[in-house]
């Protein structure tokens, strides 16, 4: 019999040692708040490490469903009606709010955006879809859409000074995405007609989409290293890139194809009201260059380098001046220069 009980304690200290192991597994797993709603009512939960949750769903409970998951002294809160969807989950010291109504899908998704002023928060209603992310500290991320919309708004390592906002309403589709301290996107469809606005920012950009009176069209928008880029569309595409501090691209059109690129500390502008093709480019400290077209058919484009100035349109003659050995050219139906 000695055999025997000699190979008791082994066992038992195994078991200990498994129930421990599995207690201490259970501990990390609940130490969260996770909250699902599918009927009509409220789920709630506060989380061993004093995370919180609330998920909801208030109206017409049919095919809805909220989530909400929050970890790391976090808060995470869903609501959803009308066969929507609505998700939202929250890691270390963030926040993430998610709405949905009306056949609708929001996802919110924060990381380590601290625990004021940082943050991601989707809504989407009637037949749409937003999504925002956010990561880092004092990193936001905001994204609405409704009436058959789609936004997606992405910030990363932002800080309080940037973050991302995109905005869609009637049929457009919006994305901002931001990267870096500073940086600002910024995507906006806040009346009918459709359309897309894109925004892009990195290392302190600032980037501006924008449809402002509905009418349908592109807008583009890209700035980084400081440059500001801003794309106001009213029908037809326009794109402005920003690379920089101190460039400025600005592109403002009601119609046909607009572009300006700005770099190095210079300005550039390009615009069209008509079914015509505008582009202008600029690179240097000081330097201009715009281009704008109002016949439809024309062509005019812009180049300006080293700080030079370069102006030029379809009514009236081009103006070129160039400085510090650089190019000003200008091609355009009132003429070219130099």
């Amino acid at each position: 019999m000695s055999p025997r009980i000699t190979h008791w304690p082994t066992i038992a200290i195994t078991i200990l040692l498994a129930f421990a192991l599995g207690f201490t597994d259970a501990l990390a797993k609940s130490s969260g708040a996770d909250c699902t709603e599918t009927t009509l009512g409220t789920d709630t939960s506060t989380g061993g490490d004093g995370s919180e949750c609330s998920a909801e769903v208030n109206v017409a409970p049919s095919g809805c469903k909220a989530v909400a998951k929050a970890e790391g002294d976090s808060s995470a809160t869903s609501e959803a009606g009308f066969a929507s969807t609505a998700i939202a989950s929250a890691k270390s010291e963030s926040d993430a709010q998610a709405q949905s109504l009306d056949h609708s899908e929001a996802t919110a998704h924060a990381i380590n955006t601290g625990a004021s002023g940082g943050g991601a928060a989707a809504a989407a209603v009637g037949t749409s879809t937003a999504k925002a992310i956010a990561s880092g500290p004092g990193t936001a991320a905001v994204a609405d859409a409704s009436a058959h919309s789609s936004a997606t708004a992405t910030a990363k390592d932002t800080g309080a000074g940037g973050g991302a906002n995109a905005s869609a309403e009637n049929g457009g589709t919006s994305k901002a995405t931001a990267t870096g301290t500073n940086s600002t996107a910024s995507s906006q469809i806040p009346m009918s007609g459709g359309g897309k606005a894109i925004s892009t920012a990195a290392d302190g950009g600032t980037a501006t989409a924008e449809l402002p009176d509905g009418g349908g069209g592109q807008a583009i928008a890209s700035a980084k290293d400081h440059g500001n880029a801003e794309a106001l569309v009213e029908g037809g595409t326009g794109d402005a890139q920003a690379t920089g501090s101190g460039s400025e691209a600005d592109v403002d059109i009601t119609g046909g194809v607009s572009k300006a690129i700005a770099s190095d500390g210079a300005e550039a502008a390009a615009g069209g009201d008509a079914n015509c093709k505008s582009a202008a480019t600029a690179s240097g400290v000081g330097g201009e260059a715009s281009a704008g077209c109002s016949i439809a058919g024309s062509v005019v484009t812009a180049k300006a380098t080293k700080g030079s100035i370069a102006v030029g349109s379809d009514t009236a003659p081009p103006s070129c001046t160039p400085k510090n050995g650089g190019i000003a050219k200008v091609t355009s139906p009132m003429g070219n220069c130099p």
